[in-house]
């Protein structure tokens, strides 16, 4: 099978990392796979370090004729059967090229709220897009409740997965919290700030890394400054690969207020850590009936606190939550798992 899969967003986060996990794991099962994206985009940069053909593009405006016929004719002399899209310009260039075409276009959606039910996002899906792929159940039911127009059988569900679980690492610092992800509302940045700051006031050590980038990283530094938290809070930037940001740490906190399906939980599970989760269904789907997670109600910074303090100082309780995490993602979470599921989605819609 020959598969297309555009990501043109400016920055890092988990859709990117999806994008690339799953280009090299449909490529080893033997699948022609190439990856479009934007001209020096340190992602375009790891997967042709990753040995897939890249497709450098210059993404401009939306619905460029100039770009939909590049691509156009990319499908058409490489014989792609399946388009991957992402964003809403992904679709109408990529996508749209593919539709000229006759080759179906999967929207690959990681939260309900990317979608905004306009008579131009109806009129785009219905004509352009064959399948949407969403990274959870809870999510599937949440599009479907949301927007009469998307039809059942459109929605494909497939969970992420996260790289080979490492486990802890002897080098891990039992003191030390991380956060990782995209620095941006929604989050819950500030209600983990509050809560951290707490816990130093309650006088314990601790020590967080905030790991990522995004729009309120200037507005976060100065919160960690009037906070007074300047020597107990680092925060490093984007890291590459994410196992490398979380192996100094023994607990990673998602205090998100919403969420699709929680990239950064898996990765924690993987990376062998105790974690400290919002109570969001996407989580609770990921969990399953392990207590691989403590959930505190979201943007609760009193609950928060209690949860990261509990942890702190019960090593036992920490190890045991760690371990249910890393079993999860051994067991559940695998790439082989979810290469396999992508794989079965496309190939429904592939054409002869």
């Amino acid at each position: 099978m020959n598969i297309l899969l555009v990501n043109s967003t400016r920055r890092w986060g988990g859709v990117k990392s999806w994008s690339l996990r799953c280009a090299r794991q449909l490529a080893a099962r033997g699948h022609d796979v190439c990856v479009a994206g934007r001209k020096g985009d340190p992602f375009l940069a790891a997967c042709g370090e990753a040995g897939l053909p890249i497709l450098p593009c210059a993404f401009g405006a939306s619905w460029s004729p100039l770009l939909i016929l590049r691509f156009a004719r990319y499908i058409r002399r490489t014989g792609v059967e399946v388009v991957v899209c992402n964003t809403g310009r992904d679709l109408s260039t990529a996508g749209a090229a593919a539709r000229l075409c006759g080759v179906p276009v999967v929207h690959r959606v990681g939260s309900a709220t990317d979608f905004r039910d306009t008579w131009i996002r109806r009129g785009v899906h219905r004509w352009l897009v064959a399948r949407i792929l969403v990274p959870a159940h809870g999510m599937r039911q949440e599009l479907l409740a949301r927007f009469a127009w998307i039809l059942p059988e459109q929605v494909a569900v497939s969970w992420n997965a996260a790289e080979a679980p490492r486990g802890p690492v002897d080098s891990g610092q039992a003191a030390r919290l991380v956060c990782l992800g995209r620095l941006a509302g929604g989050k819950g940045l500030e209600t983990l700030l509050v809560a951290f700051q707490r816990l130093r006031q309650s006088g314990h050590a601790a020590q967080l890394d905030l790991v990522g980038e995004g729009p309120l990283e200037d507005w976060l530094r100065d919160r960690v400054r009037e906070l007074g938290l300047e020597d107990s809070v680092r925060m490093p930037g984007f890291i590459r690969p994410a196992s490398d940001a979380l192996r100094l740490a023994r607990i990673g906190i998602l205090p998100s207020l919403h969420e699709g399906f929680p990239n950064t939980l898996i990765e924690y599970w993987a990376a062998g850590l105790a974690v400290v989760a919002s109570d969001l269904p996407g989580v609770r789907e990921a969990m399953g009936e392990t207590p691989a997670a403590l959930v505190v109600p979201p943007g609760d910074s009193a609950a928060l606190e209690q949860a990261m303090l509990a942890l702190l100082e019960d090593g036992e309780r920490c190890a045991a939550l760690a371990h249910h995490g890393l079993q999860r993602a051994r067991t559940v979470f695998g790439v082989e798992e979810e290469a396999r599921r992508l794989e079965e989605v496309f190939t429904q819609l592939a054409r002869p």
